[in-house]
């Protein structure tokens, strides 16, 4: 009888911690998975601030640079020019893929006309994505005049 009670509780000990362990591992595994989200978040909003500023892509008048302000000229050619390459798979896709991986960067204008420019297009296998949006001034240099704009960037997992 008392072998039976000690053997009786032991299993209940050892089904009290195995619930614990399990318990453990899936909070802790949500808590990684979170950093990995925050981590993932950061990086989106760091390229997003960096592609601001991209020289290949900022406005630039009179040898003076304007803070987020993207020149529509600018803004068709290297969209074309990424484009283009990424059908030929040549050096300008190549060259971007090194800093954007797997990501798509839409430039649309809203006001006072609408308008869409797709810079890069690379979503890789997955549909999941973080994306930031990120207000910017657009300026044609043949007309000398700006518009408002958003800079939308996906970052694929």
């Amino acid at each position: 009888m008392q072998i039976s009670e000690t053997i009786f509780t032991v299993i209940i000990i050892l089904i009290i911690i195995i619930f614990s362990l399990v318990f453990y591992a899936k909070a802790k595994e949500s808590g990684l998975k979170e950093q990995a989200s925050q981590a993932r978040i950061s990086r989106v909003i760091s390229l997003a601030h960096t592609l601001s500023s991209w020289s290949e892509l900022e406005c630039s008048i009179r040898e003076t640079r304007e803070f987020d302000c993207v020149d529509v000229v600018k803004l068709g050619l290297l969209s074309d020019f990424i484009n283009q390459s990424k059908i030929a798979n040549g050096y300008a896709f190549n060259y971007y893929y090194d800093y954007l991986k797997r990501s798509k960067i839409i430039v649309t204008q809203v006001y006072p006309s609408s308008q869409s420019w797709v810079i890069y297009d690379n979503p890789g296998t997955t549909k999941t994505a973080d994306s930031v949006t990120v207000p910017v001034s657009l300026y044609d240099p043949v007309n000398d005049q700006y518009a408002l704009g958003l800079m939308e960037l996906k970052v694929y997992e």
